[in-house]
């Protein structure tokens, strides 16, 4: 008897296994913690200014033990844009599985995408700004 194997519910289920890892990983080892393995920002190494992104993994520890005021003053658009990610996550699954387009909106448009891209620019920008209340969104504020 030869078993047909379905490749979407491999790939699905070694993607969200991986998914588990890492968050597995993020919950219980603290980026904050310089004894732990985790990437540090190539442009904030380089430039001395922080990144968009920069904080993020130390947020999304914080997220995952429910410690929102942390995680914003680690990286407050991450912590914002998190549920919003978190959707885009759950429809990209959807259409993979299911082959089910994303909804036609506003949120999942091309301008949506470059408004993205502005504001994520607008963000680096502004959280290196050395004036008060700029320095509250730098990871070293």
């Amino acid at each position: 008897m030869i078993y047909s194997i379905d490749k979407k519910k491999i790939s699905t289920a070694a993607v969200v296994l991986a998914a588990v890892a890492g968050m597995s990983y993020f919950y219980l080892f603290d980026p904050a913690d310089t004894k732990n393995l985790y990437l540090s920002c190539t442009f904030k190494s380089v430039t001395g200014w922080d990144c968009a992104g920069c904080g993020g993994q130390r947020a999304l520890h914080q997220l995952l033990h429910f410690d929102v005021l942390s995680a914003l003053k680690y990286n407050a658009l991450f912590v914002l844009i998190f549920p919003y990610a978190l959707v885009l996550i759950f429809f990209s699954i959807r259409q993979f599985i299911t082959g089910k387009t994303f909804p036609k909106s506003f949120w999942f448009s091309n301008k949506m995408a470059l408004i993205f891209i502005f504001v994520l620019l607008l963000f680096m920008l502004v959280r290196n700004l050395p004036y008060f209340p700029f320095t509250l969104l730098s990871t070293s504020g």
